[in-house]
């Protein structure tokens, strides 16, 4: 695994988006955590067969870009 990807963080709409990779091995997993205001608002975890390792990452950005923007409707 490259650890550049086991962990990143970035700004999205306002709000911090930190992803991290969980487990390694035959089915990998991650989770990425959205803080608003410095506070923990949700975790979005996703698992993957290493098949699907290339699209893996895009995914679990895309599903903490969702949970951001539903906190961000929410108030």
């Amino acid at each position: 695994m490259d650890n550049t990807l086991r962990q990143r963080k970035f700004a999205y709409r306002g709000l911090v988006i930190t992803t991290e990779l969980t487990g390694d091995g035959d089915q990998i997993s991650a989770r990425a955590d959205v803080h608003r205001d410095g506070q923990f608002a949700g975790r979005v975890v996703l698992t993957a067969s290493q098949a699907e390792r290339d699209t893996f990452f895009d995914r679990l950005d895309g599903k903490a870009k969702e949970l951001a923007d539903g906190l961000l409707a929410a108030g």
